[in-house]
């Protein structure tokens, strides 16, 4: 037990300090870079790259130096990284960074360079620190040295205790500053514990590698490929699950951080001292959860209790998979080959989920090809006693059905949906009909995982080319970085409206059809065909920003989130309306007269530019009029645009007189205290607006919206006051803050009564 503590706690400090400076060094690049795609793209690849250097530096530290070198070099290797590499953005080099951002040259090889001089080298030290631990504790003649993969359980425990730490209590407590200061000091203690450890850890008598019963034999071409296998799919049913659930069922903030610790605790059970591992068992569930789990992704069941049917299913999955990996780990000399494919293959998942998918899919098809993978790698099912030759059983346990088999259930698919689409009624009974036959077909075939997985992807496959479960027009659908965007087609409604001069009589007026931008099941943008120039949703003509646009028409706006380009219903001759958007996709769908027309068809000049606001807005010609910013109502809001800096800037961009209005409509953040604080620090004065709905304007396509507008004093935001008399002071919250790019707190303005 003595020895075996300061390795624990190494294990443990060392990943839990590697999971928080990810999102520490995110936060301070942030500013200098935006949230495009190409930095987060940028940011995921560099994390990943650096934790396989650092797995091949284990690896070739455990095989080309001798013990003693070893237990030398590495506490050393923390040492230099912590003296020489500061985790600051006040550097000088970091302040060349800025410069060069500033001017322009924002592109990923400057961004690879500033994380590389912000925490480059001490992520690779601490990266080194896992395999290359449990391997000093096999040789150290402890009693449990023949399975040291415990360490893993460890390190995986610190870094979901340090996952859950960071939104709950680091960030809400500590600016950046403290925390990259408190973060050195963690990696100085850790230095010295990795060196306790290096002095404790002296060859056992016995060498591991004379002990006879576990001869050293090198792992076959087949077992790497399948340790990459087992690795990868787990990884990328994590991101596939996290992000069908944070767009499609509950875009709540900060639910990334379930799927997250459930994929860490996975390795905590199948790698602890005890590993509780029981594949075969979680085999014969997986297919009871992944089959009717197909059917609810094929229905888009968005129900918020499906989240935990989509979390239980990747947990059992996750569990799976790491359980066979941590089965099929090897003696204590292959650990650090063993350690470097594991990590290969987590990358490889993400990389293929976050970089190669967007590109080859214009849905969230990886989560299902993920479901689909873990199926295949499921254990078989043991059978009592073996076929006879000849029988019928043994026909269907030969390698050919493998493939026929799932041939056959997408042959059934496709004719069941030919014969009987056109002929049910769009609804239940005909959803169920084409989905349940072929899952059922599909759940027929549990005992072979291979010929199971097929059939449940044809499963998948064919209702999902035919929109077997669509209930709308699905014009459009495409994909970018920030999600998959469908347009869809809403049928009309013939709504009764009352209208002053008509005595209080209803009278029937006929709205629609109606083209709606969906993102997962949020609407960014809706337009009335049949009324092309009245802009909906959060932008109707009654609503807090309709008021301001129908009554307030300086010469330029800058407007910050296009969606489908509502606003520019209200420009005018002479105006210039200058759009700053993120998405290209976004853009693309705006402009184009198939779908959408406010741009094309507004009298103002309307001019879209494309990249993250808080970088190509800084670059824009002040003396805006109005600056309107429109980024902060999904699940995912750009901290970096809300911070005490970043409005400094818009400021730097409003001519005198002119207003800010912020939009906040938000499902789960209440975000008006934030900004209240925010308008105090820069000398603003700042009014809100929570506007309803009444039943006619819903049927016609407002939405409930809320705005906060800002000006430069009480005399300049009077006029909202003369628009609509909702406008109103905001009363400051006790305890808030302003953000700013030292420090924020999400968790703290987390309110789902919104």
């Amino acid at each position: 037990m003595p020895l075996r503590a300061p390795f624990l706690l190494a294990a443990f400090l060392s990943s839990a300090l590697l999971f928080i400076v990810e999102p520490l060094a995110a936060r301070l690049i942030l500013p200098i870079f935006g949230g495009a795609p190409a930095v987060w793209n940028g940011t995921l690849l560099f994390f990943q790259a650096s934790l396989l250097v650092g797995y091949l530096l284990a690896h070739l530290f455990a095989t080309r130096l001798s013990p003693k070198a070893q237990r030398i070099v590495q506490p050393a290797f923390l040492i230099f990284s912590l003296l020489t590499i500061p985790l600051a953005r006040d550097t000088a080099f970091q302040a060349w960074i800025r410069d060069r951002a500033a001017q322009g040259g924002a592109g990923v090889g400057l961004l690879l360079l500033a994380l590389l001089a912000l925490i480059g080298l001490p992520f690779v030290a601490l990266s080194v620190n896992s395999p290359l631990l449990q391997r000093w504790y096999a040789g150290s003649g402890a009693k449990d040295a023949d399975r040291p993969t415990f360490l893993y359980a460890a390190g995986n425990l610190g870094s979901l205790i340090a996952l859950l730490a960071y939104p709950l209590v680091v960030e809400p407590n500590l600016t950046l500053g403290s925390q990259a200061a408190t973060w050195r000091v963690g990696l100085l203690i850790l230095a010295l514990m990795v060196g306790a450890c290096a002095l404790l850890a002296r060859p056992s008598a016995v060498p591991v590698t004379a002990v006879p019963e576990t001869p050293k034999v090198a792992a076959s071409t087949t077992q790497k490929l399948r340790w990459l296998a087992l690795a990868a799919v787990p990884s990328a049913l994590l991101m596939g699950c996290t992000t069908y659930i944070t767009s499609n069922i509950a875009p709540i903030p900060l639910l990334w951080v379930v799927p997250l610790s459930l994929y860490l605790l996975t390795f905590v059970l199948v790698y602890a001292a005890k590993p509780i591992a029981p594949t075969v068992q979680l085999g014969r569930i997986y297919p009871m959860l992944v089959v009717p789990l197909a059917i609810t992704i094929l229905l888009a069941a968005d129900k918020p209790l499906m989240g935990i049917f989509h979390l239980a299913t990747f947990f059992v999955a996750a569990w799976m998979c790491h359980g066979i990996l941590a089965k099929e780990a090897p003696s204590a000399e292959g650990l650090t080959e063993y350690w470097l494919y594991v990590s290969l293959g987590g990358a490889l998942g993400g990389v293929f989920v976050s970089i190669v998918a967007p590109v080859l899919f214009n849905t969230l098809a990886e989560y299902p090809l993920a479901l689909v993978a873990a199926a295949m790698l499921r254990p078989p099912i043991p059978r009592e006693r073996a076929a006879a030759p000849g029988s019928l059983l043994h026909r269907w346990d030969t390698a050919t059905m493998d493939l026929g088999y799932p041939l056959a259930v997408a042959a059934i698919a496709v004719i069941l949906t030919l014969l009987l689409q056109s002929m049910l009624p769009a609804g239940m009974i005909r959803t169920f009909v084409l989905m349940g036959i072929p899952s059922a077909l599909a759940f027929a075939a549990i005992d072979r995982p291979v010929r199971f997985g097929l059939a449940l992807g044809a499963a998948f496959l064919i209702p999902s080319l035919f929109h077997v479960a669509s209930v709308g027009d699905i014009l459009l659908t495409e994909r970018s970085f920030f999600g998959v965007h469908r347009v869809m087609r809403e049928g009309a409604v013939n709504v009764d409206v009352f209208e002053p001069g008509r005595n209080r009589r209803p009278h029937k007026v006929k709205f629609g059809p109606f083209n709606d931008l969906l993102h997962g099941n949020t609407v960014h943008g809706k337009q009335d065909l049949s009324h092309p120039h009245e802009a909906l949703t959060y932008y109707y003509k009654t609503g807090p920003i309709g008021g301001i646009m129908s009554n307030i028409h300086p010469d330029r706006v800058a407007l910050v989130g296009l969606g489908v380009g509502s606003l520019a219903a209200y420009g005018l001759p002479g105006q210039r309306f200058d759009y700053f958007e993120i998405d290209p996709v976004v853009t693309r769908i705006a402009q184009d007269p198939k779908y959408f027309t406010f741009l094309r068809d507004s009298k103002a000049e309307v001019k879209v530019i494309l990249g993250d606001a808080r970088l190509t807005l800084s670059r824009a010609e002040p003396g805006y009029g109005l600056i309107v910013l429109d980024a902060f109502s999904s699940d995912s809001i750009p901290i970096h645009l809300l911070t005490v800096e970043s409005f400094r800037m818009v400021l730097s961009k409003l001519a005198p007189g002119g207003i800010i209005a912020v939009h906040i409509s938000n499902r789960y953040l209440n975000l008006e205290p934030v900004l209240v604080e925010t308008a105090r620090a820069l000398g603003l004065v700042a009014q809100a607006f929570t506007d309803g709905t009444m039943t006619d304007e819903a049927a016609a396509g407002k939405t409930q919206s809320h705005w906060v507008a800002m000006a430069r004093s009480q005399t300049e935001i009077a006029p909202l006051r003369d628009i609509d008399k909702t406008w109103d002071d905001i009363e400051r919250q006790p305890g808030v803050r302003p953000w700013t790019d030292d420090y924020s707190n999400v968790l703290g303005a987390f309110s789902p009564d919104q």
